[in-house]
């Protein structure tokens, strides 16, 4: 089962990310909320989610800084950034801190579930190229190892669960 940790200002953001949000059906379960980067992080090494949904702008610390942050410890935990920016430069920042993918609010049907899919199609192959890797003795094909395979975004699938006020 993925572990999912949701961090995000806004409550009823947050609140509808994990009620209207089918996460039974993905395979994953919500282990925590955070209202901000503080707090996320602080979930993050209580709870060491497989998953982080995180708002870019929120008070005491941003999710890049949290994502950052989380880089520095040595975490490669996949990171799906939410953000009502869509601007070149935040998507950039995300990329560079291996982001899976970037979505713009607000939300539209299916947009969550999709991201989450890509997510662990990117799961599933950055192991199965791990195990390649190991059972060939060498590194695994088409990884350089410096981002952990984690270094796409997928970009707006125009489909998610939530429908939410820009941030």
């Amino acid at each position: 089962m993925l572990k999912v940790l949701i961090v995000e200002d806004e409550e009823l953001i947050r609140t509808g990310l994990v009620r209207a949000v089918d996460w039974a059906s993905m395979d994953a379960e919500v282990v925590g909320t955070a209202a901000n980067g503080e707090e996320g992080l602080a979930a993050f090494r209580k709870l060491a989610p497989d998953l982080i949904l995180t708002d870019l702008k929120m008070p005491k610390m941003d999710g890049l800084e949290m994502v950052r942050q989380i880089r520095e410890e040595g975490s490669r935990v996949m990171v799906i950034i939410l953000t009502a920016y869509d601007t070149f430069s935040y998507a950039q920042s995300a990329i560079r801190l291996g982001a899976v993918d970037f979505l713009v609010k607000p939300f539209h049907d299916g947009e969550i579930e999709s991201a989450v899919a890509r997510v662990r199609q990117a799961a599933e192959e950055e192991r199965k190229q791990t195990q390649a890797g190991m059972i060939g003795g060498g590194q695994a094909a088409g990884m350089d190892g410096a981002d952990g395979g984690q270094n796409g975004a997928g970009g707006r699938s125009d489909q998610a669960g939530v429908e939410a006020s820009a941030n």
